[in-house]
Formats: C-alpha cells, sequence, structure tokens
C-alpha cells in the first residue's frame, strides 16, 4: 500500500499522470510475493511440535496402564492443538492483509493515473 502512494506522489512530483499506475504494480508484485513466498501453515503443523508419547498400551494391560498413557498423552495433544489454533489465526490474519493488499495495488495499477492526475500531474 505504501508502493501505491509512493508511485502516485512519484507521479505528481517527478513525472505525468501515468506513472502513478507504477506504484499497484508494485504493490501487486510484493502481493504475490509474500504469496508465494510465505510460511506455510501445511509446512508449520507437519513439522511443528510434535507429541512424543501417543503410543497406546498393548493388548492386555490393565486399565492403569491405559490411564496413565491418558495422562502422559494430553499435554502433548494439548500443545499440538494449540500451535495449530496459533498456525491458524496467523494464517487468517496474513489472508486479510493480503487480500487488501492486493485490491488496493490492483485499483492504484489501473486507476492511480486518474488519481495523479486529480493531484496535480501534468498529463502523459
Amino acid at each position: 500500500m505504501i508502493a501505491c502512494a509512493g508511485g502516485v506522489v512519484c507521479a505528481v512530483w517527478f513525472g505525468d499522470a501515468t506513472d502513478g499506475q507504477r506504484g499497484g504494480a508494485v504493490g501487486v508484485a510484493l502481493s504475490f510475493f509474500c504469496l508465494f513466498v510465505g510460511p506455510s501453515v501445511a509446512a508449520d503443523a507437519l513439522y511443528g511440535p510434535t507429541p512424543e508419547a501417543l503410543e497406546l498400551p498393548e493388548p492386555g494391560k490393565g486399565t492403569s496402564d491405559v490411564q496413565q498413557v491418558n495422562k502422559t498423552r494430553k499435554p502433548h495433544i494439548t500443545n499440538v492443538q494449540n500451535a495449530v489454533t496459533a498456525m491458524l489465526d496467523r494464517s487468517s490474519l496474513e489472508n486479510r492483509y493480503l487480500a487488501a493488499s492486493s485490491v488496493i495495488s490492483t485499483l492504484t495499477w489501473g486507476f492511480g493515473d486518474w488519481v495523479a492526475s486529480a493531484l496535480g500531474a501534468p498529463p502523459a
């Protein structure tokens, strides 16, 4: 979004109205860069915290063994659930910012020359 404003400002101060679109093009490129190079939630879930004691008791073991496994299992499962929840929250926030920057950049790319003309940039 800063690139969009920068393109319009540069068009007003240094160039002509058509230069107002360049900031939008840069903004779209940066949005795509963030989309494709950004962290992957699936990779975080795959390589994130893993429970180490999730083995089930062998068949024929008593209920006390099952209860012991469940006690050691619960904190690990809770940690994994918390990590996945945090990753999904981060992903949702990133998607909202990415959508906003993509829309604003695309509109600036399409109509930045009009904005620059309205702000006093000389016509091309």
